[in-house]
């Protein structure tokens, strides 16, 4: 019985894991055909709502539906959360692991034991 239902949901994951490779296949396709062929689509994922597909280029974020036929351009908001949906996944993609800085190339000002670690952004300019 329990090899039954493992079955059935690796049949269901590996269904699933197909169908969402289609359709980022499919809507690469059609960002190829509406912006040229030199378009580069950075990623596609399911969105966390309305059944779309969010499609990232460059810094924009637009949707789609699983077959490309419809683009999409602006937020979506949760009105019960009061969130919006795309500002919040802009943010989460604009985070930098502060593991990931390349501190060897700072300028580097060390007070007291030099344990803690503080990093600013400046622009001269």
């Amino acid at each position: 019985m329990l090899k039954n239902i493992l079955a059935c949901c690796l049949a269901v994951f590996s269904l699933s894991a197909s169908l969402a490779h289609a359709a980022e296949a499919d809507i690469r396709k059609a960002v190829a055909a509406l912006y040229g062929a030199n378009a580069r689509v950075d990623a596609v994922r399911k969105a966390e709502a309305l059944n779309l597909y969010e499609v990232r280029i460059g810094g924009d974020i637009f949707y789609s539906d699983e077959k490309g036929t419809y683009f999409v351009q602006g937020d979506i908001i949760d009105v019960n959360a009061r969130q919006n949906i795309t500002e919040a996944r802009k943010n989460k993609l604009a985070q930098i692991k502060f593991a990931d800085l390349p501190l060897e190339m700072a300028v580097k000002t060390v007070r007291g034991n030099g344990k803690r670690i503080f990093a600013t952004f400046e622009d001269p300019n």
